[in-house]
């Protein structure tokens, strides 16, 4: 992305850690820089809701596809393999033609180009490759199911292991070097060194006992990925990661733990939920588009429609079709959308009561849940926190994929420091200094 204007260098408001200042003067909402992260990830549950890029989160596929996903028409191995087998009339003006995802690995991942998937990695941690004998045995297979049943973290943490064997293995040295810098300056302290137990835990569990519980189940992690990674056959990538000692506790745990204190949560709109916003508005536009044309006497015959009416037209059936479907999502999940009889049971489709599209938008955790995931942005993550700040952080998720952007909340001159509030300022005082 766009970093011209700032620096990173030694921060009076940490001595311990850098920050990022600017080197020139900027105005009062202007972009201060924009950048792609190192790594992102979708969390696995929401895969089972929103299809998208594997490696940038880029929306992928169609609505038709994005629908089927979300009702339980298809799986997640499945969604993006092939074209829906319906069509909704309506094509919203900024949506792209699209009827099947651009690459759908043999595993079931799903990504928007060739280009993310090759710089993924993902094949190092790919398990199409995993015979259906004994494949609950294979350590990669156990090393993911560890990770999903413990703490995403360590799947993000593996990706970013394997994506470094690729750059080691794929680059000349300073090409390997200028790539993982920005990653390698964010590594901190171990994670089980400064951990603590939740609200829930608090009561039941010493810190003490706590990390040690985190240190020992993160080292069990790392065991599972040398295994996974070892059963691969030799790759110069990786072995010379092992020389590096990148693959040791010291280096996992510091890994881990920059990974706690600096990744991003991603929230995006999914295609269907822009599908949505677009078809209300549309809805809204043209509300008297689709009444008959005026004029026509008796004998006439019914008038031909206009193009706008057309078009209307094309979105009221659309909005039909979806709210047909998706309708009975409510029911089966339980959480509105479809009315209960006196003893809770889903009432026959004719009982229901039609949703309409603005409806669907206001359940949107039922109807049009949105992307979820994290997010390594190596230089986003220096700019220090303040309970004052200059600039405000956003995470944009987009058909060019994922970057976040820092933007001036007023003027700020050159050798400023650049900072933003991890926290609502508006929080009380005490309740910020606890966060």
């Amino acid at each position: 992305g766009d970093r011209g204007g700032v620096a990173r260098r030694s921060s009076p408001l940490a001595p311990e850690q850098a920050g990022v200042f600017a080197e020139r003067a900027f105005a009062k909402k202007e972009v201060l820089f924009e950048e792609r992260p190192w790594l992102a990830s979708q969390l696995v549950r929401n895969r089972h809701e929103v299809l998208a890029c594997s490696a940038c989160l880029a929306p992928v596929g169609s609505v038709e596809q994005s629908v089927d996903l979300l009702v339980g028409a298809v799986s997640p191995s499945e969604a993006g393999a092939a074209p829906a087998d319906w069509k909704l009339l309506w094509a919203a003006a900024n949506d792209e033609e699209a009827t099947s995802c651009p690459v759908k690995c043999r595993c079931g991942e799903t990504f928007c180009s060739q280009a993310c998937f090759d710089t993924s990695a993902h094949l190092s941690l790919c398990v199409a490759e995993l015979s259906d004998d004994g494949a609950e045995d294979a350590p990669l297979f156990r090393f993911k199911t560890h990770a999903l049943q413990t703490n995403e973290l360590y799947l993000l943490a593996g990706k970013t292991i394997a994506r470094m064997a690729l750059l080691v293995d794929s680059t000349d040295q300073q090409n390997c070097f200028d790539s993982l810098f920005p990653l390698l300056s964010m590594i901190g302290e171990p994670l089980w060194s400064f951990a603590l137990p939740d609200d829930r835990e608090v009561v039941n569990v010493t810190v003490e006992a706590h990390r040690e519980g985190l240190q020992k189940e993160a080292l069990e992690s790392l065991h599972l990925l040398r295994l996974a990674l070892k059963a691969q056959g030799p790759k110069q990538g990786v072995s010379r990661l092992e020389q590096a000692g990148v693959l040791d506790a010291v280096f996992w745990g510091a890994l881990l733990g920059s990974f706690q204190i600096n990744n991003f949560g991603i929230l995006g709109d999914s295609k269907l939920k822009q599908y949505l916003s677009s078809l209300s508005k549309e809805a809204t536009r043209r509300t008297s588009a689709i009444a008959p044309a005026a004029g026509g006497g008796e004998g006439d015959g019914e008038a031909a429609q206009s193009p706008a009416q057309e078009v209307a037209a094309d979105a009221a059936a659309s909005a039909d079709e979806l709210q047909r479907r998706l309708g009975a999502l409510g029911s089966a999940r339980g959480r509105g959308g479809a009315e209960r009889d006196e003893r809770g049971g889903a009432l026959p489709e004719e009982g229901r009561q039609q949703l309409s599209v603005l409806d669907l938008l206001r359940q949107e955790d039922t109807f049009c849940p949105r992307l979820d995931g994290l997010g390594v942005f190596p230089l986003t993550a220096a700019v220090n926190h303040s309970c004052d700040p200059n600039a405000k952080v956003s995470i944009v998720v987009g058909k060019a994929g994922l970057r976040a952007k820092l933007v001036a909340l007023r003027p700020i001159a050159p050798g400023e420091e650049i900072v933003h509030a991890y926290i609502d300022k508006n929080l009380p005082a005490g309740m910020r200094a606890k966060r």
